[in-house]
């Protein structure tokens, strides 16, 4: 008696890195729903989901990409649906996974809403999807550190502010905090005085009602020793931005002086 066809088992795997790469993309619930209703249309059983918030330029960054290795390997999943090959890697040491995968039958089908991909095939198309993905992510990071290096050498910065600043994001710029710019100046007052150590000036700030500014889930606490340390250790408080192995000048008004800071 001949025995019927088992279907393929698949997985969907959906992810949005949290760069800027992916902003334009589809979030992860809309990746999932158009390929649920991809594999409705064309009969694809569907036995798991899996879903990644990171970057896939780094290798082994994506714990539920690691588990859908782990699930073809026993035999649980032998076809994997996902949005684009991107969204699987963009690195070529996961990618020639996947492809090596596929080329032993391992994997049965990698499959798109825009392409299949099987063992029989020929890979080099989708060896090169993974190529291109590997090329955009480190011509973007290229090019992502460059811009800062050049705004860092002309007297910008790229970073989140330290306490006492705060970023202008319509102007691009870094600029006093009126509510915490005089608070840190005086936690700098009583440091350079010489009288108070860093658990003295601790102390004195929070019987104050000292808190550090909210920013998105974290702040809003007490001043801890370890956050003075960080202020006194900053040159950028003195002016300074740090490009490359060298330090510039910053276009932001410094809150001490460099004599100063270098006691």
């Amino acid at each position: 008696m001949i025995q019927p066809h088992k279907p393929l088992s698949f997985v969907i795997y959906a992810r949005k890195s949290s760069e800027g790469e992916d902003r334009q993309l589809l979030s992860i619930p809309s990746q999932i729903q158009q390929l649920e209703d991809y594999a409705k249309r064309e009969g694809l059983k569907v036995s798991m989901t899996l879903t990644d918030s990171a970057s896939a330029h780094k290798i082994n960054n994506r714990p539920s990409f690691l588990r859908l290795l782990e699930a073809i390997q026993k035999g649980e999943i032998q076809g994997i649906l996902t949005w684009k090959a991107d969204r699987l890697a963009r690195n070529m040491i996961e990618g020639g996974q996947l492809i090596y995968l596929l080329q032993t039958g391992t994997i049965q089908m990698i499959c798109t809403p825009f392409s299949r991909f099987l063992p029989t095939d020929n890979t080099l198309p989708l060896t090169i999807e993974f190529g291109m993905a590997n090329q955009y992510s480190k011509d973007l990071s290229d090019n992502v550190s460059r811009g800062m290096r050049t705004k860092a050498s002309q007297g910008g910065f790229c970073f989140m502010a330290p306490m006492g600043y705060r970023n202008n994001r319509l102007k691009k710029t870094v600029e006093r905090d009126p509510v915490y710019f005089t608070k840190i100046r005086q936690l700098w007052d009583w440091y350079l005085s010489g009288n108070y150590s860093l658990m003295e000036i601790c102390q004195s700030a929070n019987k104050r009602g000292f808190l550090t500014p909210k920013r998105g889930k974290v702040g809003n606490c007490k001043l801890r020793r370890s956050s003075l340390q960080q202020i006194f250790t900053n040159p950028f408080y003195a002016g300074l931005i740090k490009s490359d192995d060298t330090y510039i000048k910053g276009k932001h008004k410094p809150m001490v002086s460099l004599s100063d800071f270098a006691k």
